[in-house]
C-alpha cells in the first residue's frame, strides 16, 4: 500500500505489480529502459540521443550541438557541412577546387590551371597566349596577349598612336595612321609618331625636300617651289628640278 509509480519527465504505469514507464513528455525520452530514472533523455538537447534514442551527431572536423533535436555541426576551418546533413558533420573539405572557401564554390579561372591553396582559389599557370596582367586571381589569365593593345605580346606592353588608330595582330602593334603622318622609325609600338608635311619627311619617310637653287614648301605632303634664288629662274614651270 502507499508504493505510488511515478516517472520523470512522463507518464507511469502499474503493470502486475510493477511500476512502469508509460508514456514521455515531448522532446524526452526512455532510452535506456530503466523506469527509475524515468525519461532521463532530453532528445531536444543530447549530443548522443538527438531527436530519437541513439541517434549521434558525429563530427571528424569540429564540435556538435543538439538543438531542437537537429544536429547542428560546428565545423574546423576549412570544412563545411556540404550535404546538408547534421548528422555526419562537416563532411567536405574546403580547400578543394569544386568547393573552395566554401560549400559549392568552383575555382575555375579563366584561360588558367589553378588551384585551391588555404581555401583560396590562385592561378598556378597562365594558358599559351595568355597572361595574368592586373595580378587578380578572379578573373584569371584576363590577357590575351595576341590581340589585347594594353598588353601586347607581354604585359604592360601598350600600343598606342597619338595620330591614328593601333591594334594588336600576334601579338604585335599594328598602327594605322592618319593623313599626314607615318610611322617612320619602324616601332610600332609608338604609332605613326612623323608628321609628313615637313622638308625632311615630305608626303613619306626620308623624302627630303630640297630643290635646286630656290626655296620651298611641303605643302600637304607635296614638295613645292615657293620662290628661286637671286639670278635663277624655273623656266619649265616644273617644281621637281628646282629653279633650273
Amino acid at each position: 500500500c502507499a508504493n505510488a509509480c511515478f516517472v520523470n519527465n512522463g507518464g507511469a504505469a502499474c503493470n502486475s505489480g510493477s511500476c512502469e514507464v508509460a508514456s514521455c513528455n515531448t522532446n524526452y525520452a526512455d532510452c535506456n529502459g530503466v523506469y527509475g530514472d524515468g525519461c532521463e533523455i532530453s532528445l531536444a538537447s543530447d549530443v548522443l540521443n538527438c531527436g530519437s534514442c541513439n541517434l549521434s551527431c558525429g563530427n571528424e572536423h569540429g564540435s556538435a550541438l543538439c538543438s531542437g533535436g537537429s544536429c547542428v555541426p560546428v565545423c574546423d576551418p576549412l570544412w563545411g557541412n556540404c550535404d546538408g546533413n547534421g548528422v555526419n558533420g562537416c563532411e567536405q573539405q574546403l580547400d578543394v577546387l569544386n568547393h573552395c572557401s566554401a560549400c559549392g564554390v568552383v575555382c575555375d579561372l579563366a584561360n588558367a590551371s589553378e588551384s585551391c591553396a588555404g581555401g583560396t582559389c590562385a592561378v598556378t599557370s597562365c594558358f599559351s597566349g595568355y597572361a595574368d596582367c592586373n595580378g587578380a586571381a578572379v578573373d584569371g589569365c584576363e590577357a590575351a596577349l595576341a590581340t589585347d593593345v594594353s598588353n601586347c605580346g607581354a604585359c604592360g606592353s601598350d600600343c598606342y598612336n597619338d595620330h591614328g588608330t593601333t591594334a594588336c595582330s600576334a601579338g604585335n602593334c599594328v598602327p594605322t595612321c592618319a593623313a599626314g603622318w607615318s610611322d617612320c622609325d619602324g616601332d610600332p609600338s609608338n604609332g605613326c609618331e612623323t608628321n609628313i608635311n615637313t622638308l625632311s619627311n615630305c608626303g613619306s619617310c626620308g623624302n627630303s625636300c630640297d630643290l635646286a637653287n630656290g626655296s620651298e614648301s611641303c605643302a600637304a605632303g607635296t614638295c613645292e617651289l615657293t620662290g628661286c634664288n637671286t639670278g635663277y629662274a624655273d623656266c619649265d614651270s616644273e617644281d621637281a628640278n628646282g629653279c633650273e
